[in-house]
């Protein structure tokens, strides 16, 4: 007899209070391909995706699951701001179109950044934060000089109509 270990259900937080920023892929595009900008140093580049982390990933990104047993990224939006703020002030959130999880983590970042801003007596953020529009299946989806951008790019994977989000 086997056992089946259930996954516990995610953590449910309430919907973000900040409007979302939608990045344009296009401008995305034109950050990695400026010679004077590096994703992690002048702009934070985040794959949220968590079981649909497959197909490849936006070339300079780092993979923060939106939510994980045990983990949930509003617990983390301390460590995800200093992150943010240290590459550029500007954070650019995907998972699979980004209407779900890269919204909502755009937004709770925001949130989080306006908060502390206001405890600290500032008038504004320090650091803006982006959904990234169409996300990493609008990216694998488009020209042939988006997917050059993708690391362990799968084109089967996207042929077979990539992860939803």
């Amino acid at each position: 007899m086997s056992a089946t270990i259930a996954t516990p259900p995610a953590p449910v937080f309430p919907p973000p209070i900040s409007e979302t920023n939608w990045l344009p892929r296009s401008e995305l595009y034109k950050w990695l391909n400026d010679p004077n900008l590096v994703p992690g140093r002048d702009f934070l580049l985040v794959d949220l995706r968590r079981l649909d982390h497959e197909g490849g990933t936006i070339r300079g990104s780092v993979n923060i699951p939106l939510h994980m047993p045990g983990y949930s990224f509003q617990w983390g939006l301390g460590s995800i701001l200093q992150l943010a703020k240290a590459a550029g002030g500007k954070a650019v959130f995907y998972c699979g179109s980004s209407r779900g999880r890269g919204a909502r983590a755009a937004g709770w970042l925001q949130d989080y950044a306006n908060q502390q801003a206001k405890e600290q007596g500032k008038q504004e953020p320090e650091i803006k934060s982006y959904a990234l529009e169409g996300g990493i299946r609008g990216w694998a989806n488009a020209e042939p000089e988006y997917v050059k951008l993708i690391e362990g790019y799968d084109e089967q994977y996207w042929k077979n109509g990539g992860s939803c989000a």
